[in-house]
């Protein structure tokens, strides 16, 4: 009996010990997956546009060359993944990388990466060390590639989910924007959980028009940021409308093309008017 007193505990301890070890392992590395990133990607049918973020400012380098494409995605799809969770968006660092082509369907694919994490458009994160720095720089000495520069990351792929991390990857505004000019005002009237109704009234004695064009501003730490579209293939319809001399008129602006909202104060930027709102706020 005295023996058994004495042997149980001891191989039960083992037992929770090496459950616990597996446990911790299978949480720290994550779990293997067959996951191909770029499996669906049709350079053929588009250009590959790469990204680097340095933490000011995003360059932009879009690549017309088929076979350097394709030598992108044969990299990035022969990559042994594992999955990660969304706290390690918290150690996210710069400089990092950005990878946009569109697939089969015309769908844009989205892909950030950085010291060896992946991005997905969906917000579905990996781990799987690749060498962007080098295709990066390779995409510069290629002869049909266009390059731009942007200030902060909101134009890099999937900043609407880094945005809620850091805000670098929102651009801070200028605050040219007003409520009221010339005798053109824009209103705040509500907001169900998708769509901000707004209304703009024209005091003046002119025709105004104005398009359906919108951006998303909020108030961080005092200072208006516009924010990052969660969207990749939402497109403006290219109408003008006219607001004859003393009438109003009600507009609709989509917020899904900005995902999930957390509480704080917003603004809809139309034609350098605003109309401010609150989320989860008494305003």
């Amino acid at each position: 009996m005295g023996m058994r007193k004495t042997f149980l505990p001891v191989a039960i301890g083992v037992i929770l010990i090496t459950l616990f070890l597996t446990a911790c392992s299978t949480t720290g590395t994550g779990r293997a997956v067959d996951v191909k990133l770029l499996e669906n990607a049709a350079p053929k049918n588009s250009a590959m546009r790469v990204f680097r973020f340095d933490g000011e400012n995003t360059v932009s380098r879009i690549v017309f060359d088929n076979e350097w494409e394709k030598r992108v995605i044969d990299a990035v799809n022969s990559l042994q993944l594992t999955t990660a969770e969304e706290t390690v968006l918290s150690e996210w660092t710069e400089p990092c990388y950005g990878i946009a082509i569109t697939d089969k369907d015309g769908m844009s694919i989205w892909l950030t990466y950085s010291n060896g994490l992946w991005i997905e458009k969906g917000g579905a994160l990996y781990r799987g060390e690749l060498d962007m720095s080098t295709f990066f720089e390779e995409a510069a000495s290629l002869k049909k590639t266009l390059e731009d520069v942007f200030e902060s990351g909101i134009y890099m792929p999937n900043a609407a989910i880094l945005a809620k991390h850091s805000i670098r990857y929102c651009r801070k505004e200028t605050g040219e924007e007003v409520t009221e000019k010339d005798g053109i005002s824009l209103h705040f009237v509500s907001f169900d959980g998708k769509r901000v109704t707004v209304e703009y009234e024209n005091t003046s004695d002119k025709e105004y028009t104005y398009g359906t064009y919108f951006c998303l501003q909020k108030k961080i730490d005092g200072t208006w940021y516009m924010i990052p579209v969660a969207l990749s293939n939402y497109v403006f319809p290219d109408i003008a409308y006219i607001l004859p001399s003393g009438e109003s008129r009600q507009e609709v602006c989509d917020m899904t093309l900005y995902g999930d909202l957390e509480d704080g104060y917003y603004r809809i930027v139309k034609e350098n008017l605003y109309a401010e709102f609150g989320i989860g706020t008494d305003h």
